[in-house]
């Protein structure tokens, strides 16, 4: 495998590299280059390498994510929570003092190869305790929203304008977000019994309540509504919520068994993951059938099915090529701060490949 470029080339401004390994970015912030994890595994081949490993004491130093730097998408990328500088005990000896700005729970991205780490907003969590946020963020197809819960809030950050707009109907259970093809709405779910599901328009802003059903993972492509609950998966006209295809995964096993925690879809729609405490399946939506799994859970799938993440949250990427069987693994984040799934969008960038070169 050929090695990844060093971050001293990437485009984060006003770094500087240094002879204890460290390239630092700003006054206190740095990142250092470090060697995968070699795991066994019947199913994955596990490769040597280097990935950056990011060390943020000070989050406002931090470059943001820009929508108008090209350079930041010329791959997928991966959306995350990090509290950067989530416990006191953990600073080391001449770092910058803990703060409650550090400590609180920000929105982060970086490209699917490790590097070109930003800050996506540090807003939405204002004056909540780290441990009240638990659910995945979801970014807009044309990558200029996030939409995420914020305690018993729901909200949507602008990239473009810099600025926070929370939607009404505060969160009562878990949330739930599936954004328009094109961008121009987002139907969030508040959690309510019933699964109250209301439609956003970006344009108006007004919200409308709807008769749609969703969980927290799907997306609408071609007029076509595809959707992960947590006992199968199924493919509905959006217009009219007639069920087109529905599958139902583990057969014969008791609902116990069925349920999942976790699901996940590929930008296609075509395949489908969930994992609950005790199995993990995957489904065919094209074909209409469960198949066998091969190989663990896939948390975020890239295009066309070919790279996938199988770690969950962002503290230790595990990035596999479904086509070679091949893995990388790596400890992305220093310090903890983060048990929040990350996703994957910009899913098309380098025809859907998350290596510039070859792996």
């Amino acid at each position: 495998m050929k090695k990844l470029l060093s971050l001293c080339l990437a485009v984060l401004t006003l770094t500087a590299c240094t002879d204890d390994g460290r390239t630092y970015v700003g006054e206190h912030n740095y990142y250092t280059m470090e060697p995968t994890e070699i795991a066994e595994s019947p199913s994955s081949t596990y490769q040597a390498g280097e990935f950056p490993r990011y060390h943020v004491f000070r989050a406002k130093e931090w470059p943001r994510e820009d929508l108008n730097d090209a350079s930041s998408y010329d791959l997928p990328r991966v959306q995350f929570t990090w509290a950067n500088l989530s416990e006191r005990g953990v600073l080391e000896k001449g770092a910058p003092a803990y703060t409650d700005y550090e400590g609180r729970v920000k929105v982060w991205s970086m490209k699917t190869d490790g590097t070109d780490l930003r800050l996506v907003t540090d807003l939405p969590y204002k004056g909540l305790h780290r441990d009240m946020v638990y659910d995945k963020t979801s970014r807009s197809p044309n990558n200029r929203y996030v939409a995420m819960d914020a305690g018993m809030k729901v909200k949507v950050f602008d990239i473009k304008e810099q600025k926070m707009i929370d939607l009404p109907h505060k969160l009562t259970g878990p949330s739930g977000y599936i954004w328009a093809e094109d961008s121009s709405y987002l139907y969030y779910r508040t959690g309510q019994v019933g699964r109250v599901v209301y439609k956003w328009d970006v344009k108006t802003g007004q919200v409308e309540k709807t008769d749609i059903s969703i969980s927290g993972v799907g997306l609408i492509k071609d007029g076509l509504l595809y959707h992960v609950g947590t006992v199968g998966s199924s493919i509905r006209e959006e217009k009219t919520n007639k069920v087109l295809t529905q599958v139902q995964w583990g057969d014969n096993l008791p609902l116990s068994a069925v349920k999942t925690t976790y699901q996940a879809i590929s930008p296609e729609g075509d395949k489908t993951w969930a994992a609950g405490s005790r199995n993990a399946f995957y489904v065919d939506l094209k074909e209409g059938v469960e198949k066998p799994r091969e190989g663990a859970m896939q948390y975020a799938i890239g295009l066309n099915s070919k790279y996938a993440l199988t770690n969950y949250n962002a503290m230790r990427m595990t990035v596999k090529n479904n086509q070679t069987k091949q893995s990388w693994k790596w400890r992305a984040l220093s310090n903890n701060g983060t048990r929040n799934p990350a996703i994957v969008y910009n899913v098309s960038a380098n025809n859907g490949d998350w290596f510039k070169e070859t792996k």
